[in-house]
Formats: C-alpha cells, structure tokens, sequence
C-alpha cells in the first residue's frame, strides 16, 4: 500500500494511506484515524512522540490490521496502531539508551515481522537490522552490522571501536519471498574520514547484507567501497531484477551505489558480476577490479 507524506500545517501533520488519513498531532501529541472519505469513525490516541518532533514514517500491507509507525530522531521507537481506531497496541524502544540512534525510513512488513534500521552512524552507534513479531511487538531477531570481538571481521574494530563503528541501516531493504532474502543496506564506517583507527575492510560498512527473514542469519554480504574513507554509504534500497545476463537466467541485485558505480550482482549467492559508472565526476576511481573489491586507475 503507497502512503504519501504532507505537511499541511504546523504543528499537524497528514499521511494518506489509501483508505484511511492518519492525522497526528504534535503539540497535543495525539493521534486519529479516519476513514479518507470523512465517515465520522475517529478515535483518538496518545502517541507517546517523546521529543521525536512529530517527524514519524508509516508502512502498512493491504489487509492488515494494524499501520506500524517508526519515530524519528533520538526517539527510535516502533508503534503498532490498529487501522480501524487508530488505538496503540505495542510501543518498543528499539535501539536502547544510546541517544545518538534515530529512525528515519519506513519499517518493512514481511509475514509475521516488521523490519526496521536504524540512523546515527556518522555519530557513534553500531548498526543493526531487527524484526519484531506484528501481534506483540516481541522482538524476533537482530542482526548487529559490526561483528562483536571474535565474530568474522571483528579485526578492524579494536578495543570497543565495534560499539561506535558505524554501519547504520537508514533507508529501508527490499525482500524477495521465493528466496526469502532480505536485502538492506549499511552505512558509512565511523570516524568517517580517519582510517587509522580501524584498519582492514571495516565489515559490515558499506555493504548490502543478505540475511534470512525468519532468522536474520546472514546469507552473504557484498562490500561496495571497503575501507570507506569518503562517507560511501550503500543505504541506497536495491532493486531486485530476474533477467537474462550473458545468456544466462540470473536473479539479480542492482544498485546505484553512493560512489558512483551502478552494480550488478547474483542475489542468490552475492556474486560480482558488473560495475559500471554513472557520474562524469568520478575522481576516486575510474573502474573497480574483476572481484569488485578494488578501485583502479584512481
């Protein structure tokens, strides 16, 4: 279900969905739904926005019951709303104590789950991908975007470097339910532009990761710009493509990365297969090498 955003006045704010207008209230911190069609069927709701500013994000699927809402900023917290009465069935603070993580793109709903990330990668966080069960909002897995001391890829984040890494998952995946693969992106590493303090290829930045829906287990993942050292995210939502390539039927991963490479994979095994600019701009590299790991010519 599409849903567009206006602001139409201070401090209201509308989101159409379709079928019913969300209205929520800053100042008052309240929420009503109603039909689009002006039935009187209102029903009121405190939204608990806890110093988000009002800025929140909707993502619905038809037939559902219930519209999850994701506020902003330091907020970070999951809502689940009944469409009908626009009433609160679970509120989660997803991303704990640490007020440097926000919220800034719409959760994902696959089945049972909603999916969300998480911003603030350029100050101080460690990112993740979570899903939390629809009915309770329980939370059914998480996927940290920087490995923990003796996790693989642990190597570039010495010390506690892994708790401030970066990696934040700010714009939203995309599923493909015959795979049952969830693609999302990360960011950045952190301190953006000093590599000195975490050397290697800094996983799982600037990355898009395959993992499992049901589980969050991590199929495999693809490094776009390895070593970030010019704030490259690759939170750009990929675009799933079943195609002919070379002659052959392939599943495919596209996307137009930040650093100026359109790329092509195999979305069943994370396999390389192009990468080609799109800027006329492009100083940092002219072509990136056969295994799509390495900038050349630069």
């Amino acid at each position: 279900m599409g849903i567009s955003f206006t602001e139409l006045e201070q401090p209201r704010r509308y989101a159409d969905c379709g079928e019913r207008l969300i209205v929520y209230d800053v100042g008052e911190r309240c929420v009503c739904s109603r039909r689009a069609n002006g039935a009187a069927n209102l029903a009121l709701l405190t939204a608990r926005l806890r110093g988000a500013g009002g800025r929140c994000v909707l993502s619905s699927q038809p037939g559902c019951r219930a519209l999850a809402i994701a506020s902003l900023h330091a907020n970070a917290h999951l809502l689940c709303l009944d469409a009908r009465s626009g009433h609160l069935l679970w509120d989660v603070a997803y991303a704990g104590q640490n007020k440097n993580y926000g919220a800034t793109s719409a959760p994902l709903v696959i089945k049972n789950k909603v999916l969300v990330g998480t911003s603030g990668g350029d100050d101080g966080v460690r990112g993740f991908v979570a899903a939390f069960d629809t009915e309770t909002g329980k939370e059914c897995w998480r996927f940290w975007t920087i490995p923990a001391p003796g996790e693989p890829g642990s190597e570039s984040w010495p010390g506690e470097m892994y708790l401030r890494g970066g990696a934040t998952t700010w714009m939203p995946g995309t599923y493909d339910p015959e795979l049952n693969a969830v693609y999302w992106g990360t960011s950045n590493a952190a301190p953006d532009f000093d590599g000195s303090v975490r050397p290697g290829d800094d996983l799982y930045t600037a990355c898009v990761l395959a993992l499992d829906a049901d589980t969050g287990k991590l199929k495999w993942h693809f490094q776009f710009t390895p070593h970030d050292l010019f704030d490259y995210d690759a939170t750009e939502t990929a675009v799933l493509v079943d195609a002919d390539y070379k002659g052959a039927k392939r599943k495919l991963l596209v996307e137009a990365n930040r650093n100026g490479f359109l790329y092509v994979l195999d979305r069943t095994n994370g396999e390389f297969l192009s990468a080609t600019p799109f800027v006329k701009k492009l100083n940092w590299a002219k072509r990136i090498d056969a295994k799509g790991r390495l900038p050349m010519e630069r």
